[in-house]
């Protein structure tokens, strides 16, 4: 067993999860894998998903390779058969029984925001640049963004139609970063529902906008009840930055490729 630290552009891809039919990371390094498993099944075992659209900067993989290749041979083959969106920054051996989604215990995301169109036309498949941006007070937008570190029941901040026992998560921070008309929102947290970090971002711009109040964010946490209207924001600005495992020496540090973006010193 390896595990493998991808990283991809998702631009052309429909999220992680193998799904028929459409271009997904799963299924592509399937496909790659194939070449070292011979009659073996490639069985990928990941933990985390990653909406259509949505990037990595380091995506922690499992997947049942033969021990007999080394680290280089699996890390060579698997590039040369991999498309051009998708790479493995590094490999390590792993026993045949680890499970990443068992071992993870955090997960960092970056979203990044342009603060004027100047750039949207290089950047618009790596970041989300708001309407009438000059209409936002960041200010605001950070003391929002703030309202939901801790734990909290995300269900007014996070899609319906998902099957999970609980919509209780605990997000251990959120900073944000500026640089050249760019912010960047990093959050780290235990685990996050389905679309939870793009309705974060679509509702603390909602406040900085001024058509919605820190109040009303914090009545829907203790709710867990929607008290304010927000928009999930594209997924083209979402990256999954970094899962953190009990194991700390499994823990790959990347670096985020176009801002300085350092990663949380977590106490976990």
């Amino acid at each position: 067993m390896f595990l493998l630290y991808l990283h991809y552009k998702g631009t052309d891809l429909h999220g992680f999860q193998k799904q028929k039919n459409l271009r997904t990371v799963e299924g592509e390094l399937e496909i790659a894998a194939r070449y070292l498993t011979g009659d073996l099944k490639p069985a990928v075992r990941g933990c985390a998903r990653t909406d259509a659209g949505a990037h990595a900067i380091c995506h922690p993989v499992a997947i049942n390779i033969p021990e007999k290749f080394t680290v280089k041979e699996v890390i060579g083959a698997l590039n040369s058969r991999l498309p051009e969106d998708i790479r493995v920054l590094h490999a390590r051996k792993v026993g045949k029984d680890f499970v990443p989604l068992k071992e993870a215990v955090a997960r960092t995301y970056v979203y990044i925001l342009l603060a004027d169109r100047f750039n949207e036309v290089f950047l618009r498949d790596f970041s989300f640049c708001p309407k009438n941006t000059h209409d936002i007070d960041w200010d605001l937008f950070e003391s929002a963004l703030k309202m939901f570190v801790g734990e909290h029941d995300f269900s007014a901040f996070s899609k319906k139609d998902t099957d999970v026992r609980s919509r209780i998560r605990t997000i251990h921070e959120i900073e944000i970063f500026e640089e050249r008309n760019m912010y960047a929102v990093r959050l780290t947290a235990n685990g996050f529902l389905y679309g939870m970090i793009r309705s974060i971002i679509g509702a603390s711009l909602e406040v900085a906008y001024g058509r919605s109040s820190i109040e009303e964010i914090e009545k829907s946490l203790a709710t867990g009840h929607q008290h304010l209207k927000y928009s999930l924001v594209p997924a083209s600005g979402l990256y999954l930055y970094q899962v953190w495992f009990k194991n700390k020496e499994l823990n790959f540090e990347p670096v985020f490729p176009f801002m300085n973006i350092d990663l949380p010193d977590l106490k976990i």
